[in-house]
């Protein structure tokens, strides 16, 4: 199954688009014939490309409703220089179409609904007239998450074979190997839902074999290194604790093991481990055992947990009870010397110092919730240490402002199968189906234009802009397991995604 997406990046376009190429599309510098400096471009029927230059003072997008029709870079600030690209033209007919750029607004929108582009490069493929045509993609596009091409089988069609071993972009899923091989008639579109193994790698590209031959021209997929993979987390169960303080993350306990046996789950088991992981040296510190859930918090050099209604101080090398709370407090929140406890009924502030060598936790207030936090939800904090919660029943997201817990519903943008997978600079993002959105406090919700990496659903942090993603629950039929997974995903390092179909 692929788990693909892209972030869509804009671009402030202020002066004209100008374009330059040579015959054979290597020399920017050099306008030939077949272009002018208006925005029109001509292509050749065989998959040409030709270089533009995106005059801009900020940040700007593009967009096409042409599935055949791609910009080497779909988004970019300030002075860009891109190449308009087409596809293989397996018909005697010409086409145009055309990519429109857009300005791009800091807050989230629908890209270009609601306004007007700033320029729009219109361009003119010629006609294929050759009687004998090779294999080739014809389209390649992203849809609701997804990446999709055309493969055409030619004149002659075929099996359709990936390489793996030297591909990013494959035919077929890893598992599936070549037990199942599927085919392209002559002169047939099959349409293809690609997997693409996503690397940390700046340009993905890959090429089918139809037959005993490969496609003339190949898929390259540019997103630049949003997602990045490590080893294995020394997690023992799920992480469902988890925090951030002082530029660490700090995770453990949850769930480990259950059989599955008849289709009923059993033999359950617990984690007690918690763990540090420092990112700027790549190590992990254990630290003493915890219960088996809870949640925690860092302050003034220390280190907090809390777990059936009491609150723990690490020190001497163990916990020592300070106070006690709510029984049920799903996550914490620290500004200055104000705690926030939320649990599924309400919100509990405190005040914490130190008098006379010991530390204080004082209740202050407290503000109920008008619906309680329904079961099944998840926490997280932003760069700030500000605290997030999804509650996936409800879709409904919650934040604290002026002491209370503000939330937004999310129902007419997710189902219930929708999971909350970090967040940063006041947005959270959420993950439904194959795609990530970007969703604001206000409940406008955006697709981006992302490739997810695989294995990307689990608990998530918050270190310094950077959201990592670790522990998590998984499956094989069998039973259910804590995963190890570890990696992450920078919102900053976001790039467009763009996709072309280049000669192979």
């Amino acid at each position: 199954m692929k788990k693909n997406l892209f972030f869509l990046i804009p671009l402030f376009c202020m002066a004209a688009l100008f374009q330059s190429c040579n015959d054979d599309g290597n020399n920017p510098h050099e306008t030939p014939e077949n272009t002018s400096s208006n925005g029109n471009v001509n292509l050749r029927y065989n998959g040409d490309f030709s270089g533009v230059t995106v005059q801009c003072s900020s940040d700007w997008y593009a967009e096409t409703d042409d599935k055949w029709l791609q910009l080497s870079l779909m988004g970019g600030s300030g002075k860009e220089t891109v190449d308009v690209i087409a596809a293989y033209n397996t018909s005697a007919e010409s086409r145009s179409g055309e990519i429109r750029i857009y300005r791009y607004d800091e807050d989230i929108t629908t890209y270009s609904s609601g306004t007007s582009p700033v320029q729009v490069i219109s361009v003119t493929q010629e006609g294929n007239t050759e009687a004998v045509k090779p294999a080739c993609f014809t389209e390649f596009y992203f849809e609701n998450g997804e990446i999709y091409c055309t493969l055409f089988g030619g004149s002659e069609g075929g099996a359709i074979r990936d390489d793996q071993s030297a591909s990013d972009i494959w035919f077929y899923a890893p598992s599936s190997g070549s037990t199942l091989i599927m085919g392209v008639n002559r002169d047939e579109y099959k349409v293809c839902n690609p997997y693409v193994n996503v690397s940390g790698k700046d340009e993905l590209s890959g090429f089918f074999k139809v037959g005993d031959k490969e496609t003339a021209n190949k898929l390259v997929i540019r997103q630049g290194n949003t997602f990045t993979a490590y080893n294995d987390l020394n997690n023992d169960g799920a992480a469902s604790v988890h925090f951030v303080y002082d530029g660490k993350l700090y995770y453990g306990a949850g769930f480990k093991y259950r059989n599955i046996f008849g289709g009923t789950a059993q033999n359950s088991s617990y984690a007690n481990d918690f763990n540090c992981y420092d990112p700027k040296t790549g190590t992990v510190t254990e630290l003493p055992d915890i219960s088996r859930g809870g949640t925690g918090f860092g302050w003034d050099g220390s280190l907090f947990y809390i777990y059936n209604s009491s609150i723990y101080l690490l020190e001497n090398g163990g916990w020592s009870i300070i106070g006690t709370t709510d029984s049920n407090i799903i996550g914490a929140q620290v500004s200055g010397n104000t705690v926030y406890l939320v649990s599924a009924a309400g919100i509990k502030k405190y005040s914490i110092y130190r008098e006379g060598g010991n530390i204080k936790f004082d209740f202050v207030s407290e503000n109920m919730h008008t619906a309680a936090i329904g079961g099944e939800y998840s926490y997280t904090h932003d760069r700030n240490g500000e605290l997030y919660v999804y509650d996936k029943e409800t879709r409904r997201l919650y934040w604290i402002e002026n002491d209370i817990l503000a939330s937004v519903s999310l129902s007419g943008s997710f189902d219930t199968s929708a999971y909350m997978c970090g967040a940063d600079a006041g947005y959270a993002y959420i993950i439904s189906g194959s795609a990530m959105y970007k969703t604001g406090r206000n409940g406008d919700t955006e697709m981006l234009r992302l490739i997810v990496t695989r294995d990307f659903e689990g608990e998530y942090e918050n270190v310094g802009g950077t959201i990592f993603c670790f522990g998590g629950i998984g499956s094989n039929g069998s039973s259910y397991f804590s995963k190890k997974r570890f990696n992450s995903f920078r919102p900053s390092a976001y790039v467009p995604m763009s996709l072309s179909i280049m000669p192979n």
